[in-house]
């Protein structure tokens, strides 16, 4: 109670030097202070969450009330590259996603150390690509910045266009060459043969003999020597057709070993053909099994991304913007005691507290059945608060310059603030009668 007593003296003070100073900056610190309670208070269970929505917050917030006050070029520029560099931390948190095998995967060294290589695959394909969603949309930025404001983007958008293409030809080629290397484990590596090989030549059996008897002991010379001329003709003879059957078995067995070896030729290409033709569809479908794969984790990545990453970081920027058109307002309110500023502060402070209580829904990843109560809780505490703020340091700060000696003065928000306090107060001590017990 002590702290929130401090807290509220504090924000007083701010007002009044604020007011003194004639300076929107007091406010603004109110304002960013009020809003890393609103986003930060909630996920302080969520300690890493908690603190880089906390510290965004305060750097956008402070960035946006420094744009205010430039030239409407330079608020050109800065919104231009704010949107890339959300963009850009929009791809980091999508690759990193998609590594990790897409939202509600179990993070654990164990449930890591289990998974196998291939079920690791469509997220890593994933990641390749994950640059090109956030390239194409800051395409469009980029083609509706360079068609609305005068800037020339042509290299910006160059470079753009390559990383487009640069993660879709990444995710084609892991995806190949998993298909190729872990496509050929299912053919089937047996085919039959495409030609017969032929059989190897038989023996040739020719052979010349000769029938004739030797000379007997009664027969002439002449017949000796007709017989031995018939010998050597034989043996001639004998040696031509030897000759002739090795020529024809040379050549019969180069026959076969050229015909054995066009047909080993044949099949071994046919083989090798269809093996190749069965590696090649299996790793097709491989490859595309993995895309689909790959594209589930990344749309199902991606729309988580967009949920807590793109979506919360550009509702953050819209929320600090509105902050700083809150700290104005109420300055040129506690100036002049304008109206119309007046109006303008209120709807900007109230949309801002509910573009930060739609953030820390957004971030704190958990269904809207169980933050939407909480929601409900804090706005409503946070109105009441206020309400009581307004009230009482109205009075504190506005009550010397209504006497005359300050600059604030009361007006008519805070006897407002006054009478439905008092108001609130009366019915509930009624209330509180009607139900006691009587005694």
């Amino acid at each position: 109670m002590i702290v929130i007593n401090i807290c509220r003296i504090g924000v007083c003070a701010a007002f009044l030097v604020a007011a003194y100073w004639g300076a929107a900056f007091p406010i603004l610190l109110v304002g960013s202070a009020v809003g890393a309670a609103v986003v930060g208070l909630p996920l302080r269970h969520f300690t890493l969450t908690a603190r880089f929505a906390v510290v965004t917050w305060l750097v956008a917030s402070l960035l946006m009330f420094a744009l205010v006050a430039t030239s409407v070029g330079t608020q050109q520029v800065a919104a231009l590259y704010v949107s890339l560099a959300i963009l850009l931390l929009a791809a980091l948190h999508l690759g990193l996603l998609c590594m990790a095998g897409g939202p509600g995967q179990v993070r654990s060294s164990a449930t890591t150390a289990t998974r196998s290589r291939s079920s690791r695959i469509p997220g890593v394909v994933a990641a390749a690509g994950a640059a090109t969603p956030a390239a194409i949309i800051a395409y469009g930025i980029t083609s509706a910045a360079q068609a609305a404001w005068p800037m020339r983007l042509d290299g910006q958008q160059r470079i753009l266009v390559l990383v487009m293409l640069s993660g879709v030809t990444t995710s084609l080629f892991v995806a190949a060459v998993y298909g190729l290397l872990h496509g050929g484990h299912r053919v089937n590596r047996v085919v039959g043969r495409l030609v017969r090989q032929p059989s190897p030549p038989r023996r040739l059996s020719w052979a010349f003999r000769r029938r004739s008897t030797k000379p007997r002991r009664r027969d002439g010379v002449l017949d000796v020597i007709g017989y031995a001329f018939g010998m050597f003709v034989y043996r001639i003879v004998q040696g031509l057709v030897a000759a002739l059957r090795t020529a024809a078995q040379f050549v019969r067995k180069m026959l076969y070993f050229t015909a054995w070896t066009i047909v080993a030729t044949v099949n071994w290409a046919h083989r090798w053909m269809v093996r190749a033709r069965r590696r090649l569809f299996a790793a097709l479908v491989e490859a595309l099994t993995v895309l689909r794969s790959a594209a589930v984790v990344g749309t199902r990545s991606s729309c988580h991304t967009g949920r807590v990453v793109l979506l919360p970081l550009a509702i953050l920027a819209t929320a600090a913007l509105l902050t700083a058109a809150w700290a104005e307002q109420s300055l040129v309110y506690l100036e002049k005691g304008s109206l119309l500023a007046l109006a303008e502060s209120a709807a900007a402070g109230s949309l801002a507290v509910g573009l930060l209580t739609a953030v820390w829904m957004l971030l704190s990843d958990l269904p809207r059945q169980a933050t939407s109560p909480s929601a409900g809780r804090t706005l409503t505490i946070s109105g009441a608060n206020g309400l009581i703020l307004v009230a009482v340091g109205g009075w504190a700060l506005g009550l010397p310059g209504t006497l005359g000696y300050g600059v604030i003065r009361v007006g008519w928000v805070t006897s407002v603030a006054t009478t439905i306090l008092i108001v609130t107060g009366v019915w509930t001590w009624l209330r509180d009668i009607r139900t006691a017990p009587a005694t």
